[in-house]
């Protein structure tokens, strides 16, 4: 993502933190929280092993409804 557009995940900083200062629920400082832990996940070896994982689940699942579609009964008596 750095690669292609190095600001595009400052603009979705600066757009989340829009979100919810328009929102109104949220503290400065609650705020501020809420976007470091979201940085937290999404960069370092943390992010990389939630992604790493929610691949593997939508791949599991995909595969389970592909093999679902393409099942071919035998005849129990051949």
């Amino acid at each position: 993502m750095e690669f292609i557009d190095p600001s595009a995940a400052q603009r979705a900083i600066e757009q989340t933190r829009a979100k919810m200062e328009e929102a109104g629920n949220m503290s400065d400082a609650q705020i501020d929280q809420a976007i470091q832990m979201s940085q937290r996940f999404a960069t370092g070896p943390i992010g990389i092993a939630v992604a790493i994982l929610g691949s593997a689940l939508i791949g599991f699942l995909l595969t389970l409804i592909i093999a679902a579609i393409t099942k071919h009964n035998r005849p129990e008596f051949e």
